[in-house]
């Protein structure tokens, strides 16, 4: 008995074996998932890592494991009978599926399969089976969103933050590395965050990459409205931006800040003078309100906005 061929089926979990031999039951499989597995796929996958404190392109592997034989879909006529998913392909072979662990991506490769003596009956241990990768599975992209709220108004150096999760962590940390940017539309200033630390300023020690801009240092950023942006990079799979077009693009910032979407830039009015954003008031009146906006609503002061009439 041998296994003749394996391949990861489309939907990227399930592992299909041609081996020569007889049908069986489910009796016929130990492939102790939770001791030590006799059934496990090993895999590369293109993502990142960290080097000199920022991430950089490398190949990640990983170790897939085989938990059980799938069954047949439910006979209407005899519902409780369970019948393994075995199939016979004549001549002495026959077809297995076998769930896995883990998804395996389209763009996993250099796929093999390593199996103990015993994973079915009558088999013995065998390694460096090639494995055909059919899966058309897109690796999961990281979730992300920005911890603080857009327009803060800042003089000076200021503070970024990303809560960052990812489906493929390291150890503690979700992802290689984050790539913080900070443009008044000419000028671009990076800092990278390449492990979690805490933003504290709320009290809340909340745990996120986070890093302070210098919006003075070298060549200063331009006072007014400013386009901040994260690139995050996982482990295991592609980049992703709160940029998505990769523009930077300033024409629509003064409302951009407000997206409900993860993929929007972070916006903070940078105003180093004090004078750019000061302080209003705006007037509302509950009972004869109106539909029809104008300046005269909006005052430099709160004595000034009740004065209205």
């Amino acid at each position: 008995m041998a296994i003749i061929s394996a391949s990861v089926e489309s939907n990227g979990w399930v592992l299909r074996l041609v081996v020569s031999g007889s049908l069986g039951t489910f009796a016929s499989y130990t492939l102790a998932p939770d001791g030590t597995p006799r059934v496990a796929l090993a895999s590369s996958h293109p993502g990142f890592t960290v080097s000199a404190g920022a991430a950089v392109s490398a190949t990640a592997s990983r170790a897939l494991i085989a938990t059980k034989p799938l069954r047949k879909p439910v006979n209407p006529a005899s519902p409780n009978t369970k019948v393994i998913d075995e199939t016979d392909l004549g001549g002495g072979q026959l077809a297995v599926r076998l769930a896995l662990s883990e998804h395996v991506y389209a763009t996993d490769t250099s796929l093999t399969l390593a199996v103990l003596a015993g994973w079915r009956t009558g088999e013995g241990a065998a390694s460096g089976i090639s494995v055909t990768n059919n899966s058309t599975v897109g690796a999961p992209v990281p979730i992300f969103r920005w911890a603080r709220p857009s327009y803060d108004v800042v003089t000076g150096q200021f503070r970024v933050s990303l809560v960052v999760a990812s489906h493929h962590p390291n150890g503690y940390q979700p992802v290689a590395g984050v790539k913080f940017t900070a443009t008044d539309g000419t000028t671009v200033k990076t800092v990278w965050a390449t492990a979690l630390a805490t933003d504290n300023d709320y009290g809340d020690a909340l745990r996120c990459y986070t890093v302070l801009i210098d919006p003075t240092t070298a060549t200063a950023l331009t006072a007014g409205l400013l386009r901040c942006d994260a690139e995050v990079y996982p482990w295991l799979g592609s980049m992703r931006s709160t940029d998505p077009a990769g523009t930077k693009s300033m024409a629509t910032l003064r409302t951009d800040g407000y997206s409900v979407a993860a993929q929007a830039p972070y916006v903070v009015g940078y105003d180093p003078a004090g004078t750019r954003y000061s302080a209003m008031w705006a007037f509302i009146d509950p009972v004869n309100g109106t539909t029809t906006a104008s300046a005269s609503m909006v005052q430099a002061t709160m004595a000034l906005a009740k004065a209205v009439s």
